[in-house]
């Protein structure tokens, strides 16, 4: 694995660093500079790169255009969401956030071709996430061509039946971008193979 990026501290994003580390060494690790901090301390018994990043400042991971933006996810002072540029497409991930954004990120994360939203519940309201009906508002708001929840909770109905409403990623989902467009889903299975024995046109993130 090239990098690894972390959009904040909690442990059910970085728990399981230790566990990668065993089967690689060289992890390289981009994230804000409290977030860096805080693996810093916790995991300091391992040898680890960690480079911190501000927000609003693009950089590269093999060929992807990476920027971090601030987000809403208390208590934490600083949490970040992404956007992916790569080619002609846009992909923005939200993180864990409310739907407390500044304008400045609304106008920054507007037009992804892909939105990926924290979705944690259907309809109840969280401080610190956001329900279906917000992530469908935000979607609506930036006008994304597509959107997909994550981080969704057990009180979701069954995914064969709650992803006939909303918009469910589920686990070992690809997303590739090919020819500046943006797929979801088995079609990527070409893409995912000719990146990963070319490098060249195609992406997967």
């Amino acid at each position: 694995m090239d990098a690894i990026v972390i959009t904040h501290p909690h442990y059910d994003h970085i728990g399981g660093i230790p566990e990668f580390y065993r089967v690689q060494k060289k992890l390289d690790i981009r994230t804000t500079d409290l977030t860096g901090e805080i693996i810093s301390s916790m995991f300091s018994f391992m040898k680890l790169s960690i480079n911190k990043v501000g927000f609003f400042k693009p950089f590269e991971i093999f060929g992807v255009e990476f920027t971090l933006f601030p987000v809403d996810h208390p208590p934490l002072k600083e949490s970040a969401g992404v956007i992916l540029r790569y080619e002609d497409s846009k992909i923005v991930f939200t993180g864990d956030t409310s739907s407390k954004l500044s304008d400045e990120v609304i106008e920054l994360i507007h037009s992804p071709d892909l939105l990926i939203a924290d979705a944690i519940h259907p309809t109840l309201s969280f401080n610190k996430h956001m329900n279906a009906n917000e992530a469908f508002e935000l979607s609506k708001r930036i006008d994304a061509k597509e959107t997909l929840f994550i981080h969704m909770s057990h009180l979701y109905p069954p995914h064969s039946v709650a992803s006939k409403k909303y918009p469910l990623s589920y686990d070992g989902m690809r997303i590739a971008v090919e020819n500046g467009k943006v797929i979801i889903g088995e079609s990527v299975q070409k893409a995912v193979w000719d990146f990963g024995l070319e490098r060249k046109r195609d992406s997967t993130f």
